[in-house]
């Protein structure tokens, strides 16, 4: 394991335990991994041409509520079976919030997010993203990439966008 794996691994554990005490504390949404903090629709793909983005930042829960309500709803076929994405098969790994502040770079690897973020919506959209990262724990394959969702916040939604299709 590098060096960059082991930073996100620590950060995932700290993150995936500050995750699963907010769900805590709203009650009966923690038994389905997800918490609703929000009540701004969620929509999938890039923000349309007429939503404007970057004028209100979204929350920690915000962020990670949208992008578990998306992947969750995944149904995934592994060796046969038809398996649907959950918070026990697929927990959150790490969380890096507004992609595009970059000066210093706050974690190894966020230059890389902003990449990936950029070739699919552009680089505005991209820079006020946020990447949520979820481990695969439904893959029988070790040491595969996180499975990565990128939310921005618009006028409008909350806008989740990843690359397709997602593994599985």
């Amino acid at each position: 394991m590098g060096p960059r794996l082991l930073r996100l691994s620590a950060l995932g554990l700290v993150l995936a335990a500050s995750v699963s005490a907010s769900a805590m504390a709203y009650g009966s949404q923690e038994r389905h991994g997800i918490v609703t903090v929000t009540n701004a629709p969620i929509h999938v793909g890039c923000p349309s041409p007429g939503e404007h983005v970057g004028i209100v930042g979204a929350s920690f829960n915000d962020v990670v509520a949208a992008a578990q309500r998306v992947l969750y709803r995944e149904i995934t076929h592994y060796q046969g079976r038809r398996e649907r994405r959950t918070a026990i098969n697929t927990p959150v790994a790490a969380v890096v919030i507004e992609l595009g502040f970059l000066n210093p770079p706050r974690l190894q690897g966020q230059r890389d997010l902003l990449v990936r973020a950029t070739k699919l919506c552009g680089k505005h959209v991209a820079s006020f993203s946020s990447a949520v990262m979820f481990t695969d724990g439904l893959n029988v394959v070790c040491c595969l990439p996180p499975i990565t969702l990128f939310v921005v916040r618009t006028d409008r939604s909350l806008r989740v966008y990843y690359a397709r299709p997602l593994p599985g």
